[in-house]
């Protein structure tokens, strides 16, 4: 009768000391994976309608709830009176967080012109191409390693403040985009240029590299601050400044000079050059050319289409013979399925329209208006969500606190920054579009958006041509 129960122990310790070891050998495996907290940081001062489409469109894609920079903030953080208070605004949200949060990545967005048209997922799969397209390109311009990007901003078709003596305006790249790109009459007049400049209304990158990003340009404001400068308050003029220090100073590396890459754009205009005081400062900064994350809206009236996939004479078979036919690009067809938050998993990413840049291709995952704000509205019911935007945002918030993980890309695992706790009041801030205050402060859906669902949830059909 003792052989069986010694059998039996044995086998039971044998039992635990196996779960033991699978317990270990996953715990060594997630402790040796790299995770990366995503923040959503949105510059706003107080609601509106245009904010809420902007937090109605994070909240059904599935983004991380967002933090309100300069949220009713006064001085040097009130966004409603400068710029600048975006700089000061967002350095102070970087300086807070924790040096093992460094590598975490960090999106950062003016609050009252951007919609999102595609998820988190997508966004940073294109974030981590581009990054590699750009550095593969700097790479190749120079034969010793110099700096590396990181941090991608939006792209313009005009250099702002417009001044073409100014470093900002003629010492960075060429577009890499075909010289054909806009057609024959290419960079012959504002539609028809290839994007070239910076755009400060989109920014992504680590938030190490944030953070000196934002403290240089917030010691060059302190450094420049001109009180007889109409455009003073104007922080692209301070980012962009400071992009075209750099690549000035990647010229002169490669060539002992800085040449304008463009000279017949501008004949007879005298360049200023920047005094580098002997230094090498390098920002980490490129700019999202092909718009395959961040598409302006200036100048592209003309070359923006909202186009459904779902044709089955598009697709790949058919580019041979007419390659300007497009094809749903695999990272957003792999992408969670557009109504799966209210129970459809019949309809995919090829049954609704959207918004494509037909220059380059891309199906962008956010569209920046700027130039003509009238688009804003014009526009809204385009977006593919828009006809069941209302039960999709009740439907996300179910998903929103289950949810934590974005999901593994370029080999991180990607989890949202600011899933609240277990209290009714964090689970208000967060869900159904709610969002956070830079001082702490929970923002809920109702408080913040109330009074602008009617601007939201109903309108005109899309408008056609």
């Amino acid at each position: 009768m003792r052989r069986p129960r010694v059998l039996h122990a044995i086998t039971a310790v044998s039992l635990i000391a196996i779960c033991f070891l699978l317990l270990s050998f996953r715990r060594n495996s997630v402790s040796n994976e790299k995770t990366s907290n995503f923040h959503l940081l949105i510059v706003a001062t107080g609601s509106d309608l245009n904010l809420c489409r902007l937090l109605l469109s994070a909240s059904i894609l599935q983004y991380p709830p967002p933090t309100l920079i300069d949220w009713k903030g006064e001085g040097e953080f009130n966004a409603a009176g400068s710029h600048l208070a975006k700089i000061h605004g967002t350095l102070r949200y970087l300086d807070a967080l924790p040096k093992d949060q460094d590598n975490d990545m960090v999106l950062m967005l003016d609050g009252y012109d951007i919609v999102f048209q595609l998820g988190p997922e997508v966004l940073l799969q294109r974030y981590f191409a581009e990054i590699d397209t750009s550095n593969a390109r700097l790479a190749s311009k120079f034969k010793k390693r110099l700096g590396y990007n990181s941090i991608l901003f939006g792209p313009d078709k005009t250099c702002f403040p417009v001044d073409f003596s100014r470093p900002a305006c003629w010492a960075v790249p060429e577009s890499p985009l075909s010289q054909f790109a806009f057609g024959p009459s290419t960079d012959s007049d504002m539609e028809r240029s290839r994007p070239r400049w910076l755009n400060s209304g989109t920014i992504m990158g680590p938030a190490a590299d944030m953070r000196a990003l934002f403290q240089a340009t917030k010691t060059r404001i302190e450094q420049t601050y001109d009180e007889n400068n109409e455009l003073r308050n104007s922080d692209q003029m301070y980012f962009s400044d400071l992009w075209a220090e750099q690549e000035y100073a990647r010229l002169l590396h490669r060539d002992g000079k800085a040449i304008d890459p463009m000279p017949q754009e501008r004949p007879g205009v005298e360049r200023q050059h920047p005094d580098l005081k002997g230094e090498q400062p390098d920002y980490h900064v490129a700019l999202d050319y092909g718009s395959n994350l961040f598409q302006t809206s200036a100048g592209y009236r003309q070359y923006l289409s909202w186009i459904t996939f779902n044709q089955s004479t598009i697709g790949p078979e058919s580019k041979a013979t007419e390659p300007w036919k497009l094809d749903l690009p695999k990272d957003i067809e792999q992408s969670p399925k557009p109504f799966a938050a209210i129970g459809d998993e019949d309809t995919t990413w090829r049954d609704v329209p959207l918004g494509v840049n037909t220059v380059t291709g891309s199906v962008f995952p956010l569209i920046h208006f700027t130039g003509d704000k009238s688009f804003r509205d014009l526009w809204w019911p385009r977006m593919w969500f828009f006809p069941q935007a209302k039960k999709l945002l009740v439907g996300s918030s179910m998903f929103a606190d289950e949810e934590p993980e974005i999901g593994s890309v370029h080999g991180i695992r990607f989890v949202k920054h600011g899933i609240p706790g277990s209290s009714d009041q964090d689970q208000e801030a967060s869900s159904s579009g709610g969002a956070r205050g830079d001082g702490g402060e929970r923002l809920s859906w109702v408080g913040l958006c109330k009074n602008h669902q009617d601007g939201l949830f109903s309108g005109k059909s899309p408008p056609r041509g």
